[in-house]
């Protein structure tokens, strides 16, 4: 599977992430990796990719404020 697949998958639920960012994070990765036509079978990287996304995103004040308007 493709990475860019993985990840129009993933902007399926978009309505669990607040914030434009992540969605924009998200397709920026897809086509960065698609670029260097890289396709992987193993999960662990699509999952490390996830998690340095959130992390890079937690980084980010206006995803923060956001998903507290959402939340609270």
């Amino acid at each position: 599977m493709l990475v860019c697949e993985v990840f129009e998958d993933l902007l399926v639920f978009e309505d669990l992430v607040v914030s434009e960012v992540f969605e924009d994070l998200l397709v920026l990765l897809s086509v960065s990796l698609a670029f260097l036509d890289v396709a992987f079978d193993d999960v662990e990287v699509v999952l490390d990719l996830l998690v340095l996304s959130f992390l890079t995103l937690a980084c980010l004040p206006e995803v923060e404020v956001g998903m507290e308007q959402q939340f609270s």
